[in-house]
């Protein structure tokens, strides 16, 4: 159901759980992506992953990353 070459990149940090849960659901999907992985200056933190798919950057709650990930992976096959 998706375009399996859609161009998923996945930009975490150590700290961030719903990184290491978006990266699970995304291998669950069987969605291929490349990982990037972030640093932050002391003092400062991201708690939510920051996915790009095919240079559309997608931000914020687990859920809503996951539903806007599969959208965006079916409008390429759709479209």
């Amino acid at each position: 159901m998706t375009r399996m070459n859609s161009a998923v990149t996945l930009y975490t940090t150590p700290e961030c759980s719903d990184c290491n849960l978006l990266k699970g659901w995304l291998k669950q999907m069987g969605i291929p992506f490349d990982e990037r992985q972030l640093s932050y200056p002391t003092g400062t933190r991201r708690s939510d992953p920051l996915t790009v798919v095919d240079g559309h950057a997608i931000s914020g709650p687990l859920g809503e990353q996951k539903r806007a990930i599969f959208e965006a992976l079916t409008m390429t096959v759709l479209g």
